[in-house]
């Protein structure tokens, strides 16, 4: 039986990170809406029955982004993905670990046409066991957050902080900010932000 510790911490200090572009929208079945605006948003869900250390994906239908997602289990993970590997992600992936019986698990994507000039960008952070370990990545300068997420790469890490930042909290640029921790190992994350021009 695996003992899960509440943490309270004192962040008393914040990764900033410039990230690296992994993929841009503007391709797609519909033109892209005017900056600023989403175009049919629609919910998809994938209901699966799950055990430790899984992970699950809710996918858009061709040509559509995904904007955000979740789930309701414990999590160590929650972030945009392509299926592919490339390209804008079509796709919420979310994951966790469970306590070794079969649970009913259920990811959820919000789905939107094509977004003028959406970036996506990824940062990845380490940390030494026990400590809490995240940060925040910032949205190129003329840009504003749309979406974020963070995936947690350790066998007991936990996601218990993953929310976006204005510019008036972190002094520039809006961002993403997450945290975790991981009882037994030494552990990393890849941070997300998804930025886009606004109107």
């Amino acid at each position: 039986m695996r003992i899960t510790k509440r943490v309270r911490v004192v962040v008393t200090a914040l990764t900033v990170a410039t990230g690296t572009l992994a993929a841009s929208a503007g391709s797609g079945v519909a033109a892209p809406p005017p900056p600023g605006r989403l175009a049919a948003v629609e919910i998809v869900k994938v209901e699966a029955n799950v055990g430790d250390f899984w992970e699950l994906s809710a996918s858009c239908t061709m040509g559509r982004v995904a904007i955000g997602g979740g789930t309701e289990a414990g999590l160590s993970k929650s972030y945009p993905a392509s299926a592919t590997g490339s390209g804008a992600p079509n796709q919420w992936t979310v994951g966790g670990y469970g306590d070794g019986t079969t649970t009913a698990t259920t990811a959820f994507a919000i789905c939107a046409d094509p977004i003028t000039d959406l970036t996506v960008r990824r940062y990845n952070t380490t940390k030494i066991e026990y400590e809490p370990y995240g940060g925040l990545l910032k949205c190129p300068a003329g840009t504003s957050i749309v979406g974020g997420g963070a995936s947690t790469n350790g066998p007991a890490a936990s996601l218990y902080a993953s929310r976006p930042a204005k510019a008036s909290e972190t002094g520039s640029q809006d961002g993403w900010w997450a945290q975790a921790t991981d009882d037994q190992s030494d552990s990393n994350m890849d941070l997300y932000n998804m930025c886009a021009q606004t109107v």
